[in-house]
């Protein structure tokens, strides 16, 4: 029996040297992770690389495929958002004010960093507290999605960006924890 197991162990050693994986396959691989976890500009970055290591790489263009067709909105709104997060705001500071007034300010200092070219469309979705919090905010030199950050997270609202406006809305609140009973032992057979 020790000879069968140290036999089986010395081929196990061996098998790996076989079963190489090519570049193109790990770079699909990595790309089939990042898509599990809805990274999908990083999957698509990953199927680029697998399909310049193997160009006929069938799989690969098959997610690739699947991602652009699927979830291009998403992807939309991350270039979207970066381009937004390129307008530097010289100054953002208001006093004692509602949520709606400094969405105001931020469209108006929004236009003018960025000389007319970005005008942010603004959807504010929903009720209640959140939306009558009066904010106090003095930044210096800040990126629009920044402000627009710090905006909301002082207010209890959430963003996200649309292709033609950026969705303002209450976070959901989150659910009680529920607690969970430890199941009775079963009696043990005498």
């Amino acid at each position: 029996m020790r000879w069968i197991l140290i036999v089986f162990t010395l081929g196990m050693l061996t098998f790996p040297l076989h079963a190489q994986v090519s570049a193109g396959e790990t770079f699909y691989l990595d790309a089939t992770k990042l898509y599990e976890k809805a990274k999908y500009a990083e999957a698509l970055q990953q199927l680029n690389y697998a399909l310049e290591a193997e160009p006929g790489n069938v799989r690969a263009k098959a997610l690739q495929r699947t991602i652009l067709r699927q979830h291009s909105s998403s992807l939309n709104s991350a270039a979207e958002e970066a381009k937004m997060s390129q307008y530097l705001l010289p100054e953002v500071k208001v006093t004692d004010a509602s949520v709606t007034t400094v969405l105001e300010y931020l469209r108006a200092a929004a236009m003018q960093a960025s000389g007319g070219e970005f005008k942010p469309n603004f959807v504010v979705r929903g009720s209640g507290a959140a939306l009558d919090k009066r904010i106090t905010i003095d930044l210096q030199g800040v990126p629009f999605m920044e402000a627009l950050r710090y905006i909301c997270q002082m207010a209890g609202l959430e963003f996200r960006v649309e292709r033609h406006a950026i969705v303002i809305e209450p976070i959901a609140p989150a659910l009680p924890p529920v607690a969970v009973q430890p199941s009775e032992s079963a009696p043990a057979n005498p």
